[in-house]
């Protein structure tokens, strides 16, 4: 095989000289050898188009990546259609959820805790806050002085109900001021039976009791004294429970929320 068969083939030139146009022959329709070299190489005849030229025999295998799939849509199968055809790959699967969910169970949470913030601040201006630092008050020791209970709690007739009674009393230095002194603690005679006795009657033994502790408590008689007194007795659920003791609190006198000054042994 001569040298001519390995070269690319190239048109003669036209002759020299003023001629009419010249039109080169048509070039020999089989392809000549594919130069050595990396990668598909394509003929100049060979059809337009994206793939390279696919020797005689079939294609040749070419290790690589698999087929290329969408972000989050799973593996990607290319589907067939008309050549030359335009393709659109598969809708992808609906973004989950979750992330939606969650920013709202969190803005219910946020919700929920200011409205929680809002009932503490209304509590606390009503006097009733700061449930966690009191005392309930059957645990005031005699003698100490406490706030959450006020004399004009117990200006109406009949039982009478304090937030000092139900969420406990914060207890305070005597020298300071306050709003109560625990002066007595008196306790129903176990002789006298078990049921609850009645209202009425309860309410007279913790008046007489109380006035005889509140002497002995500040050295003066309570029909005579400048300070106030109130006592808290058991009713019928609290009985039940097995409460049988009253307290009797010492308060300023009237007029007066908060005083300093112990009334132990006052004589006022």
């Amino acid at each position: 095989m001569s040298d001519d068969t390995t070269r690319d083939w190239e048109p003669p030139q036209p002759p020299a000289g003023d001629q009419p146009a010249w039109t080169p022959p048509t070039p020999p329709r089989t392809p000549p050898t594919a130069p050595p070299g990396p990668g598909p190489w394509t003929p100049p005849n060979a059809p337009s188009g994206t793939g390279g030229w696919t020797p005689p025999g079939g294609p040749t295998p070419v290790s690589g990546p698999g087929p290329w799939a969408p972000p989050g849509a799973g593996p990607w199968t290319p589907q067939s259609g008309p050549p030359g055809a335009a393709y659109w790959p598969p809708t992808p699967a609906p973004r989950n959820n979750t992330n939606r969910v969650v920013l709202i169970v969190v803005g219910v949470v946020v919700v929920l805790a200011i409205l929680i913030v809002a009932l503490a601040a209304v509590l606390i201006g009503a006097g009733l806050g700061n449930v966690g630092q009191r005392t309930p008050l059957e645990n005031v020791a005699v003698g100490q002085c406490f706030d959450g209970i006020k004399a004009s709690d117990f200006s109406g007739s009949g039982p009478q109900v304090s937030s000092g009674m139900l969420f406990g009393v914060t207890v305070v230095d005597c020298a300071e001021p306050h709003e109560s002194e625990l002066g007595g603690r008196v306790t129903w005679p176990a002789t006298r039976g078990d049921a609850y006795p009645g209202d009425a009657a309860m309410e007279l033994f913790a008046f007489n009791s109380c006035t005889d502790a509140f002497l002995e408590y500040v050295g003066l008689d309570f029909q005579q004294s400048l300070l106030n007194m109130t006592y808290i007795y058991p009713q019928q659920r609290s009985w039940n429970e097995g409460t049988r003791t009253s307290e009797c609190l010492i308060h300023p006198p009237a007029g007066v929320d908060k005083e300093a000054g112990t009334a132990r042994n006052s004589n006022r």
